[in-house]
């Protein structure tokens, strides 16, 4: 069973956090934004935007950070929370 939890952490951006299905223990996440007009329409943040330490190849970035532990989760949340704070201020 594939599990996923969001968190609301703006009017406009979730983050996302989702049970991998080839490594059961360990969890990817993503940062998702809502489009203006349109609050059913999510779109993911690229990785490189919010979580530039977490991508390897910036020429290679994806949507999703991969096989995260719990420890890493919350230093993924503090990334998007700031990165959702940092564009909010504009």
């Amino acid at each position: 069973m594939n599990s996923n939890v969001r968190m609301k952490l703006s009017d406009c951006y979730e983050f996302s956090i989702s049970q991998e299905g080839l490594s059961p223990s360990l969890v990817e996440v993503a940062l998702l934004e809502t489009l203006d007009g349109m609050p059913d329409y999510k779109t993911f943040v690229p990785t490189i935007d919010w979580a530039a330490n977490w991508v390897a190849d910036p020429t290679d970035a994806d949507d999703v950070v991969r096989f995260v532990n719990a420890h890493d989760v919350k230093d993924l949340l503090d990334s998007a929370k700031e990165f959702v704070y940092q564009q909010k201020r504009g």
